[in-house]
Formats: C-alpha cells, sequence, structure tokens
C-alpha cells in the first residue's frame, strides 16, 4: 500500500515536470512580437533563440544517456529543471539580446535533460496508457501558457510572464527537492501490462540505419510540433491582422485540444498499435493545416493540435518495441536531442523561408514535413513486417 502511495507521487511529480515544459514551449512564440520590437529586432532574429533552443536542448537530452551510466535519472532531472528556472528567470530579466540568447541556452539545455530523463524513466514503467496521459499534461502548460503569457502582455510585458513561469518552476523544483531527499524515487513500485510485456519480448531492429531513421522521425516531429506554433501568433498579428486579444486563443486553442486528445486517445491507446495512433495522427495534423490555410478557423487549428496528440507517445512505445532495452536510454536521449534540434532547425529554415517569400509559406513548409515523418515511419514498420 505504501509503494502504491509513492508511485503515484512519483506519477504526479512525472506530470509536473512534463507540465513545466509545456509551459516553457508554449511562451515564445507569442512573445516574440513584443520583445523584437522591444528589443528592436527583426522577424528573423528570432532564428538566433530558435536556433539556440535547438541547439542546447539537443545537447542536454543527448547526454542523458552518458550522465545516467553516473547519476540516477531522478537526479539529472533536477539537475535539469533548476538550469531551466535560470534561464526563466533569465528571460525576464536580460535587458539585452544577447543576454536572451544565453539565457534560452540554460533554459533549452535544461529542459532538453528534464524531457529525456522523465521520457526515459517513465518509458520503462508505465503502460501505455499512462503515457500518454503523462504527456497531456505538457498539453495542459502549452495551453495555459500564451493564455497566462497574453494576460501579463495586456496588464505589463512578456517579461513578466516569464517571471511568473520562473516562479511556477521553483515550486516543482522543492518538490523535486523532496522526493530526492526522502527517497521517494527509489520505494515507488511500477508494473508493467500486458501489453507492454509482449512489446518487450517483441523482435528488435539492430541495424544503426535503422535507429538513425528513428531519430530522424524525432526530428522532423519536432519541426511539425514547434513550427506550427512558433510562427502562428506573426502570421495572425501580420498577415492576417487578427486583433491582439484573440491572437492567443489560437495557440490555447492548439494546446487545449492537444491535451485533450492526449486524454482521450490515452484512455483507449492500450487497444490499438503506436503504428495506428502514429498514423492516425498525421493524417489528422496534415486535414487540420489544410483546413486552417483554407479558412483560418480556429476549429481547424483545435483539431489538428488534436490528432497530434498520439504522435510522440507513439514514437517513445515503438522505439521501446523496435530496439534493444540495452540501448533504449541511449537512444530515448538521442530522439529527444533530434526533436529539439527538429524544434530549432526546422523552425528557423522555415521562418527564413518565410522572410524570404511570405508569411503563408509556414502551412506548406509543415505540410512537407508531415509526408517525410510519415514516410520514414512506414519504412521502419515495413522492416518489422519483413523481420
Amino acid at each position: 500500500m505504501a509503494k502504491a502511495k509513492y508511485t503515484y507521487l512519483l506519477l504526479m511529480l512525472i506530470a509536473l515536470g512534463l507540465f513545466s515544459l509545456g509551459m516553457v514551449d508554449g511562451a515564445f512564440g507569442l512573445a516574440w512580437p513584443w520583445m523584437r520590437e522591444e528589443l528592436r529586432r527583426p522577424l528573423e532574429h528570432a532564428g538566433f533563440i530558435i536556433t539556440t533552443q535547438g541547439i542546447f536542448y539537443s545537447l542536454g537530452s543527448s547526454q542523458v544517456g552518458r550522465l545516467a551510466k553516473r547519476f540516477q535519472l531522478q537526479q539529472i532531472d533536477f539537475l535539469g529543471a533548476c538550469l531551466m528556472a535560470v534561464g526563466l528567470f533569465g528571460m525576464a530579466l536580460s535587458p539585452h539580446f544577447a543576454l536572451s540568447v544565453l539565457a534560452t541556452a540554460s533554459l533549452s539545455g535544461g529542459a532538453g535533460m528534464v524531457d529525456a530523463s522523465l521520457n526515459a524513466y517513465a518509458a520503462r514503467r508505465v503502460s501505455p496508457r499512462q503515457l500518454t496521459w503523462l504527456h497531456g499534461l505538457w498539453g495542459t502548460g502549452a495551453m495555459l501558457s500564451p493564455i497566462l503569457m497574453t494576460r501579463m502582455i495586456i496588464q505589463s510585458s512578456w517579461r513578466g510572464g516569464y517571471l511568473v513561469f520562473a516562479l511556477i518552476l521553483c515550486g516543482i523544483i522543492a518538490l523535486l527537492f523532496l522526493c530526492l531527499w526522502k527517497g521517494i524515487w527509489d520505494k515507488a513500485e511500477w508494473k508493467l501490462e500486458a501489453t507492454a510485456q509482449a512489446a518487450l519480448q517483441a523482435h528488435y531492429l539492430s541495424k544503426r540505419r535503422y535507429q538513425v531513421i528513428q531519430v530522424v522521425i524525432a526530428f522532423l516531429y519536432g519541426g511539425i510540433k514547434t513550427a506550427t506554433i512558433l510562427w502562428l501568433p506573426t502570421v495572425l498579428l501580420e498577415s492576417r491582422g487578427v486583433y491582439v486579444g484573440l491572437v492567443g486563443l489560437f495557440p490555447a486553442a492548439y494546446y487545449g485540444s492537444f491535451m485533450a486528445g492526449r486524454l482521450v486517445i490515452g484512455s483507449v491507446s492500450n487497444r490499438f498499435q503506436a503504428k495506428v495512433l502514429f498514423r492516425f495522427g498525421l493524417a489528422g495534423v496534415f486535414l487540420g493545416i489544410v483546413a486552417f490555410l483554407l479558412s483560418g478557423s480556429i476549429i481547424a487549428i483545435a483539431f489538428a493540435g488534436f490528432a497530434l496528440a498520439p504522435v510522440f507517445p507513439s514514437i517513445m512505445r515503438d522505439t521501446r518495441i523496435r530496439f534493444h532495452p540495452d540501448s533504449f536510454t541511449r537512444l530515448v536521449g538521442y530522439e529527444l536531442a533530434a526533436l529539439g534540434a527538429g524544434s530549432g532547425l526546422l523552425s528557423a529554415f522555415i521562418g527564413q523561408i518565410m522572410a524570404w517569400t511570405t508569411l503563408e509559406m509556414l502551412f506548406p513548409s509543415v505540410l512537407v514535413l508531415i509526408v517525410l515523418a510519415f514516410f520514414l515511419n512506414e519504412v521502419l514498420e515495413r522492416q518489422i513486417v519483413v523481420a
């Protein structure tokens, strides 16, 4: 009974960690139009922030496999959360753009460590249903982030939004420290469900090129997830003339439906294979973006967010199914590094395309990424069938 209590406590703590990641991810895209005005920067200079996010997120997450040989995953998570807090305070207080870039390095490096350590810890211990629900808390943080940032921009400035996020994260860090101090991470008891146990007995893809393809899929997913919502406020404000008070509703609807999708799909995820949910997700995002391109409807953006919900948990499940457990923690670290790189580099590249052509080029660019990710996943599925 006591072990079950500790298990539920850790599930809550993992959920809060993912919530903090979503909170951070949803902030910059909405803050940038006001941030660049105050700091007197052109649109494309967001690429410096985005590229820094990608590089340091990738550095942080890719080192988790190596750090895990010397430290426990929960210790890595705590260190990453502290780096995130330093970065959030830096964003709130930095008077110059260059210092904002340095703060982004700390924030993103810490986020990469938190993301990779939590996913490596959870993916080997919880069921597909629980994993999807836990990732739903990322959507909760990402949904609340633009709402809170919009409110702070209207009342004071974008800096106030980052300061509030930093204080929230400090509360989560205090809980992490308490759990480490009390040794709660070591007292929990985890039981894999039958579906997960069966997955662990599956045939493994051993060739390195298949691992590379799996990592590239995560890279493309990072671009799909980030570029869409990062640049959407800019498109709405500067291309479609949407009123500033309404702009925040679009990312909030996207992330809100994303969270709802993880809760709804999570409740039935044990009944479906990961490949089915992956296909459904990407196809739905494709249709949602096409619908928004044609109509500009907030419902289309909400649908795209709902459809995106099962994609990342499916990537994590497929990693556990397709590859040997001995390489799992290392591979998850590489996947999260690729996700961060895709979020930064692909988003920056798409932003440059928008600066060269038109802001509306955001949507065709993301559609190309979706098609590539779908194709590469089918390549791996074909190898499993052949094996």
